[in-house]
């Protein structure tokens, strides 16, 4: 990663960034937001350039293999997530509404978590519910409360020949895989023609963002490799080989305001996803999940698109 240098002035000048094409179309790219708050590195590091073609956003400097690993593997965590449990499942449950085919029997959550999309979709009658999740943490702890999930990721997943399923979900993946279009091809061919992909990310053209500028909690630079727009993001769900049915937006979850108000008054956490909260964090964060649900239908920092497969 290029670093920063001392200007003339005697302040620190933004490093020279390396041209990304879009993940989205492959368009050309300019650099739009030079210091986003929502990170896991030092601010500055990373920036976020938007595609000139599609509207579409690019982590910049696109981050090295193993320098991704360094960050999954020390600042991101799901813990955080756990103290909005309910509101998880509240919003898995209006997935399903919008995404659910009548009579459907074998769904597949990649990137599953803890399972919550798993526990709903067996409670309106799907007979196999199968979820994959990259991180050990979540994986064990969904498998030891009964549900079938694969740790690994979709590629290692397919390899087991597991055929087709009737809905296959990815909830915020899609920004974090390296090869976008890949990850859909893999999705279609885990699909019947006619079958039900939902995919559902942070939206880039959202209103907050706007707003907020570099304050949005939702650039989680650089783990969110990719910060899709519709535009973007529906071509490629096309290339990949499906139709789209239903393009929507919803209000981000209370982690995702909560963290866009601290960081707007310049109260940043340590990482983008901060690990061990006290007592009076959880209270105040479970407080806010109930408090801000209404969001959920206002709001437009969630895109969730559901195609079928052509």
């Amino acid at each position: 990663m290029t670093t920063t240098t001392p200007g003339g002035d005697g302040r620190a000048t933004q490093p020279e960034r390396a041209p990304a094409t879009c993940g989205a179309c492959g368009g050309g790219t300019r650099e739009d937001v030079a210091r986003p708050a929502s990170t896991y590195s030092p601010r500055g590091d990373y920036a976020v350039a938007t595609c000139e073609t599609c509207g579409s956003g690019r982590t910049v400097p696109v981050p090295e293999p193993e320098e991704l690993n360094a960050f999954y593997a020390t600042e991101y965590t799901y813990d955080a997530h756990l103290l909005i449990s309910a509101e998880k499942r509240w919003r898995a449950r209006h997935i399903l509404d919008a995404a659910l085919p009548p009579g459907a029997k074998r769904v597949l959550d990649v990137g599953c978590m803890y399972g919550y999309l798993l526990e709903e979709a067996k409670a309106r009658g799907v007979t196999d519910a199968v979820g994959v999740e990259l991180s050990s943490g979540p994986a064990k702890a969904a498998s030891a409360a009964g549900l079938d999930v694969f740790c690994g990721t979709i590629e290692d997943y397919a390899k087991k020949d597991p055929g087709v399923f009737d809905l296959v979900v990815a909830q915020h993946v899609l920004e974090h895989v390296p090869e976008p279009l890949a990850f859909l091809r893999e999705a279609r061919a885990l699909l019947p023609t006619g079958g039900t992909l939902c995919i559902a990310v942070p939206n880039y053209d959202a209103r907050a963002r706007r707003v907020f500028k570099e304050a949005w909690g939702w650039y989680q630079v650089p783990v969110h490799l990719h910060h899709f727009g519709a535009r973007g993001l529906e071509g490629l769900i096309e290339q990949a080989g499906f139709r789209v049915e239903r393009s929507e937006r919803r209000g981000g979850d209370s982690l995702f305001v909560l963290m866009t108000l601290l960081q707007s008054v310049g109260n940043m956490p340590s990482s983008a996803n901060a690990k061990a909260p006290s007592a009076v964090s959880r209270a105040l964060v479970r407080t806010a999940s109930a408090l801000l649900r209404p969001y959920y239908f206002v709001g437009d920092d969630e895109l969730l698109v559901v195609a079928s497969a052509r």
